[in-house]
């Protein structure tokens, strides 16, 4: 019998009524197999159409880099041998096989959309299935991880929403979070069996994360401490030992890990509080879905006072909370902690209920066929983006080949080609001057590298130096002399001018190029503005 489960021996269903609801739950286990495909879909399109943003830019450049130096990768994003916490075991992986086999990085991120769906999916079956044998489990916690979140929900690292996982799918952040859904599935396997293989595991799987993907490991470590608090009674002192053991053997190698200081990374929290603002932005009704697991995490709790998805939810509402009323923003990213509690409890739950009930036997409730119709309908309308939190299979594909009726107001996301004409201007290693986070990074895709970097910098150390220097460039009442010194300064050879700069300065001439953001590319040196 499944922990926590409300079955007990007196309600066990007669045999001819157990096999056909078996039956049953399994075509419906298939039907909802087959909806998280579909609703998986538009984030496949994408990926392989490369209609990417925002930090996909950032990651192409890393795995660009990592294929052309191997051994010794530069800092992908402003060069040199500085510290850096994108070069990680799996962009390294992804670096190598993109030497090994030729591409660019954008075929290098294509790979690691790939892996991420394999790892995700692998983590969200691999955890249901070590907490109960409903196989309806695992792809309802995909749908609602999918669809449960808002009216129109972030576009952000960490969010699984549809409209958002087209973009994030070969993100760090993506596997920080497959990989965390594989940690506690295997710390459940290990508290059973306390095997040493398991162990090894867990200690590979816990540097994993921490090296690759900082907030991830936080979620992390909450949701083991949770885990190991349900099944305190399974803590002896051989368990213990070996749980310590394995703390500090994964302590040691985090340590060692060589392009980048983790203690460092960990330290500088109030530095990325400003990206994460718009976490707290609309939160109702960017979020207000996830609301509707509360009552099934609530069922849950009350059957177990310690049940870790119920209370990791409670403890990632109130640090999501307390980092809203501090303005430490960077806590929002906590919010991945919200979901996969939500999402993964209410799948749990309700797995575990129509097991035990009379749904979904004909003649009860919903009849099979109408739910499969209605499923269909479901996942038919959010992938025209008709219904769910995203905007579907509109923003994947071209606007050209969309109906009339569905083209209109469409979100569009620009194909990574259409800034080709970067990488036919840049050589490798050119300096590009850009004011704008979103106008500087697709340049780091195509070759370039930047004055500043477009995130929070912990391991740059001059980093204020080069903001102020770039704010003096973009001023308005800049004089010739001063963006003349840093152009000399810094080496500069391109500048990324925005509409948001103002009118251009006569002395940049004509643009040797205009980006699908209107942003023109000029060709500079120290005698430009002489």
């Amino acid at each position: 019998m499944v922990a926590g489960s409300v079955r007990t021996a007196s309600s066990e269903p007669p045999e001819q009524t157990r096999r056909p609801r078996a039956a049953s739950l399994r075509w419906l286990a298939i039907a909802a197999w087959v909806a998280a495909g579909v609703l998986f879909l538009p984030a496949v399109v994408q990926t392989l159409q490369r209609r990417w943003a925002g930090d996909a830019f950032l990651h192409a450049a890393v795995i660009r880099d990592i294929a052309a130096n191997p051994l010794h990768p530069h800092e992908p994003i402003i060069g040199g041998p500085q510290e850096s916490p994108y070069i990680t075991p799996v962009s390294l992986v992804i670096g190598w096989l993109v030497r090994l086999v030729g591409g660019s990085g954008y075929d290098g991120l294509t790979m690691w959309a790939v892996l991420n769906t394999v790892l995700l999916v692998a983590g969200f079956v691999l955890l249901c299935r070590a907490i109960t044998r409903q196989p309806l489990a695992a792809p309802l916690a995909l749908i609602f991880t999918m669809l449960l979140w808002g009216s129109r929900t972030w576009i952000f690292s960490g969010v699984l929403a549809m409209n958002s996982l087209g973009f994030v799918l070969p993100y760090p952040s993506t596997t920080g979070l497959a990989l965390l859904l594989l940690h506690w599935a295997v710390f459940l396997h290990f508290l059973r069996k306390r095997s040493w293989w398991l162990l090894g595991l867990l200690v590979v799987i816990t540097v994993m994360i921490a090296t690759v993907h900082a907030f991830s490991a936080a979620c992390d470590a909450i949701g083991l401490l949770l885990i190991l608090l349900q099944h305190r009674k399974k803590l002896d002192w051989k368990v213990a030992g070996l749980l310590a053991g394995g703390v500090v053997v994964a302590g040691v190698l985090t340590l060692l890990w060589p392009y980048y200081s983790v203690l460092k990374l960990s330290n500088a929290g109030p530095a990325y509080s400003l990206v994460h603002q718009q976490l707290y932005v609309a939160t109702v009704s960017r979020g207000w879905l996830i609301l509707l697991c509360a009552p099934l995490l609530a069922r849950r709790w009350w059957r177990d006072r310690l049940d870790p998805f119920a209370l990791g939810f409670l403890v990632a509402v109130a640090i999501y909370l307390a980092g809203g009323l501090t303005g430490q923003f960077a806590f929002g990213r906590i919010i991945t902690l919200v979901a996969v509690c939500a999402h993964v409890g209410a799948a749990l739950e309700i797995a575990d209920w129509l097991a035990v009930s009379g749904f979904p036997l004909p003649g009860r409730l919903l009849p099979v066929p109408v739910a499969g119709v209605a499923m269909a309908v479901l996942t038919f309308g959010c992938c025209i983006g008709f219904a769910g939190s995203g905007d579907g299979l509109v923003q994947a594909v071209s606007r050209g080949k969309l109906p009339g009726f569905v083209r209109q107001g469409a979100q569009r996301v620009p194909d990574v080609s259409q800034f080709g004409y970067l990488d036919r201007a840049f050589g490798e290693g050119d300096v590009v001057l850009a004011s704008q986070w979103r106008i500087a990074v697709p340049a780091l895709a195509n070759g370039a590298i930047l004055v500043v970097s477009p995130y929070p910098d912990a391991f740059t150390p001059d980093d204020a130096v080069r903001r102020a220097a770039v704010a003096r460039f973009f001023s308005a009442s800049a004089s010739a002399a001063q963006r003349s010194a840093v152009i000399a300064k810094y080496h500069v050879k391109w500048v990324l001018w925005g509409t948001v700069d103002g009118p251009p300065p006569a002395a940049l001439g004509a643009p040797a190029g205009t980006g699908p953001d209107k942003s023109r590319l000029y060709r500079v040196s120290a005698e430009t503005f002489h």
